[in-house]
This record gives C-alpha cells, sequence and structure tokens, in this order.
C-alpha cells in the first residue's frame, strides 16, 4: 500500500520541499545526479539488474522534475501557470497510469520480472526477462532481453518485445544463435519462430511472423 501510493505523494511532497531552503544545494546537487544517471540509463539502454531499483530511479526522476515544476508558481501571469500546471498533470497521470490501475495488491507485478531464460554467448552472458506493461487499462506481457554488463549492478538492454493480444496466453520457448554481430534470440511458439531480437538485428527490435 505504502509503495502504490508513493506517486500520489510526489506532487504535494516536492511542493512542500520546494519551501524548504534549508539543504537546498545538497537536495539540488543529488537531483542532478539523479537527472543525470536517468539521462545517461536512457541514453545507453542500461539499467539495474534489480528492477526494483530501476523503479527507484524513476520515482527519484519524478521528484526531482516535480519540484523543480514549481519554480512556475513563482510566474505573476496566473493563467499561463495553471495552463502550464494543468499540462503537467496531465503528464504526470499518464505516466503513472498504469501504476494507479494496478492497485496495492498487484503493483509489484510492475517490477517483479521473471527471468524466462538466460544464455552465455561468445560476446557476454544474456538473459530475457518476461514483465507486464499496461496500456489503455490493458495488461501486455513483454519480453526484454538484456546483456549483462561487467558492473554486477548494471545490465543493458538489447532489444524488446510487446505480446499482442492474439498471443496473450501463447507459451514461448526460445532459440539462442551466436552471430558476428552477437546473440540472436529467436522466440518459438509451438514450432514456428514467430519474433527475433538480438543485436546486430535493429537498434530496437526485429520481428517476424510466419
Amino acid at each position: 500500500m505504502f509503495l502504490w501510493v508513493v506517486p500520489f505523494l510526489i506532487l504535494p511532497g516536492s511542493y512542500l520541499l520546494s519551501r524548504v531552503k534549508r539543504g537546498r544545494v545538497i537536495r539540488y546537487w543529488i537531483y542532478f545526479a539523479i537527472l543525470l544517471c536517468s539521462f545517461l540509463f536512457d541514453l545507453t539502454g542500461t539499467s539495474f539488474r534489480v528492477d526494483f531499483f530501476d523503479t527507484l530511479l524513476f520515482l527519484g526522476t519524478t521528484l526531482a522534475l516535480c519540484e523543480f515544476f514549481w519554480w512556475f508558481n513563482f510566474i505573476k501571469n496566473r493563467t499561463f501557470f495553471r495552463v502550464v500546471f494543468f499540462g503537467a498533470l496531465t503528464f504526470f497521470i499518464l505516466s503513472y497510469h498504469g501504476w494507479i490501475i494496478l492497485g496495492p495488491q498487484k503493483i509489484s507485478t510492475l517490477w517483479e520480472s521473471e527471468i524466462v531464460d538466460s544464455y552465455k554467448g561468445n560476446t557476454g552472458n544474456y538473459r530475457i526477462k518476461e514483465k507486464n506493461k499496461i496500456e489503455n487499462g490493458k495488461t501486455f506481457r513483454v519480453f526484454y532481453l538484456y546483456k549483462e554488463m561487467d558492473n554486477p549492478f548494471f545490465e543493458q538492454i538489447i532489444g524488446l518485445f510487446t505480446v499482442p493480444a492474439d498471443y496473450k496466453k501463447a507459451i514461448f520457448s526460445f532459440k539462442w544463435i551466436n552471430t558476428a554481430q552477437g546473440v540472436r534470440l529467436d522466440m518459438i511458439g509451438d514450432k514456428d519462430t514467430l519474433w527475433t531480437l538480438g543485436e546486430g538485428i535493429s537498434n530496437t527490435v526485429k520481428w517476424k511472423l510466419y
């Protein structure tokens, strides 16, 4: 329940923090580190091996951005501030709509991913995780292909695929192949290769349906 209500506390909490002058410099340096980390993670496709830390980083990034947002409160043009506020509030709700819809009983499914397969390739160790994603009020299965980094705390995302609604209950098996560019992962349903993820295929996802 506590973790589920955290997003609801960020907006009023960030407003109160924006009014606190004590320790502001230290707090802003912490925010800078969080935002820089989020930027570099997004730029390089890096994430924590423990999914919960990714969630904490996302929450920390939201808190930092929300506190900086309250600077607009000092603008004398109140109409402009209201427009900015409702725009930011809409963006905030859209960012956390899946979190809100799941409710306190199922919220942990957003970060409790399942490692469905792993592989030791010529270019490193890989694993594929299955997670849930909320979109338009519906839950979708998403497979993520990760490559372990030298640092034991981080991994790099190689590709992802959102399972279409028609395959929501499908059972998948996985075939790993070493290539000159890196690992290729074939996702197999029954006896057919339905989707392919891997290095040297595309920047994000390569899939095919026979």
